[in-house]
């Protein structure tokens, strides 16, 4: 699970820095649920210390559901963390996240008004600059 994680950590490093990282449990999480159900969990620990399980599933998950489910949470994750949208949408700022869609060969990042895709979940691009700015270097 925290292979599946890292793509959408990697996006989330590159608009917020810095404001979730991956770590275990905390001790008072029991490994099982009172039917005995294995639950293993990572978790999403915020700056501020919060944290918020993400379930490792179970081991014959197919690569891409367990990619959505971990995108998912480090989705929620990070929206509670910033209590804002995350990753904003770059079409409508201000306004709501981009919602995960099946791009066929994985999950993505889209617009959920327009359903334009803003590419793999991975490889979303950092925070765009003001219309009209140019780079110096």
């Amino acid at each position: 699970m925290r292979r599946a994680c890292e793509p959408a950590l990697a996006d989330l490093e590159r608009s917020r820095p810095g404001l979730l990282r991956l770590g275990p449990a905390p001790e008072s999480v029991p490994p099982v649920d009172p039917w005995g159900n294995d639950v293993s969990s990572l978790w999403l620990w915020d700056t501020g210390g919060q944290g918020t399980g993400v379930w490792l599933g179970e081991p014959e998950e197919d690569a891409s559901a367990a990619l959505s489910r971990a995108s998912e949470a480090v989705q929620e994750a990070a929206i509670e963390a910033v209590r804002g949208a995350w990753p904003e949408c770059p079409d409508h700022p201000d306004s709501h996240p981009l919602e995960l869609h099946d791009a066929g060969n994985g999950p993505a990042w889209a617009c959920p008004l327009t359903g334009r895709s803003l590419g793999p979940v991975g490889e979303l691009p950092g925070p765009s600059r003001h219309p009209g700015t140019v780079a110096t270097s």
